[in-house]
């Protein structure tokens, strides 16, 4: 008996070294055999980007796509973007901004430098560099919707002044809350109905008005007429549809 408990001992022991071997050589990693495909790679949730964000980084990547002036021997790149949300539902454009806007780089060494930002209410891209009071340098446009104000056909216009963009166009100061946050902003005054809304010389001085117009609860329309002075557009006229100039400037 004494014989076989130690034989049985013995042989136990053996299978216990044996599973030791086995499970050292197989908790050893060779980055010679290992296949590094079948490694299982962490999961990052990619962050998602701002209208702002994107079209900053495509001005970066693609320069050569965006709307250019050169001014006073400078080159200056154009682009806007939209207001956008997260898939939450919540805003994401830039801290304290609700909104899109205007972006205007600079061109350094061949590369694009962010210059200027509008802080105004613009929810589309639509903007261009136009010169629209025929002095040599353009300005830029913004012609776009602004849906929440049920009209739509809006303008803001910048003109380049010392080393900035300024606007020249009349604008309401607003105020609302995000996040938490109170931030002020521009609202432009010149909105109205599309098809009464159009930048355009009508008086043949080589510098273009702007008008807005609208339609009343009986279908009427005036339309105001905005004038530059050479500093900023200042309301000229109001004209009514039952008016002889109202046909002329609409024909």
């Amino acid at each position: 008996m004494k014989y076989l408990t130690l034989k049985n001992i013995i042989y136990a022991g053996g299978i216990i070294i044996l599973l030791v071997l086995i499970f050292f050589n197989h908790s050893q990693v060779s980055p010679t055999i290992k296949d590094p495909d079948n490694i299982p790679q962490p999961i990052i949730e990619k962050e998602e980007l701002s209208n702002r964000e994107i079209a900053i980084q495509d001005a970066m990547e693609h320069p050569d796509k965006l709307r250019t002036t050169k001014i006073n021997g400078e080159t200056y790149l154009l682009t806007g973007y939209s207001e956008t949300y997260r898939l939450d539902g919540s805003l994401n454009n830039k801290p304290g901004r609700m909104f899109g806007g205007i972006l205007v780089f600079k061109l350094v060494n061949n590369q694009p430098v962010l210059f200027w930002e509008s802080e105004d209410y613009i929810d589309s891209p639509y903007v261009s560099f136009l010169d629209i009071d025929n002095d040599g340098i353009d300005e830029i446009v913004w012609a776009g919707d602004l849906g929440v104000t049920g009209r739509s056909g809006a303008f803001y216009v910048y003109k380049f002044t010392s080393d900035k963009f300024k606007i020249i166009t009349p604008i309401e100061i607003q105020e609302s809350t995000v996040s938490s946050i109170k931030i002020k902003y521009g609202w432009t005054i010149l909105v109205g109905d599309a098809e009464l809304a159009y930048i355009r010389d009508i008086d043949d001085d080589k510098i273009q008005e702007i008008a807005v117009g609208y339609r009343d609860e009986n279908e009427k329309a005036l339309v105001f007429i905005y004038k530059f002075n050479g500093t900023e557009y200042y309301l000229w006229k109001e004209v009514a549809e039952t008016s002889p100039e109202f046909k002329e400037l609409f024909k």
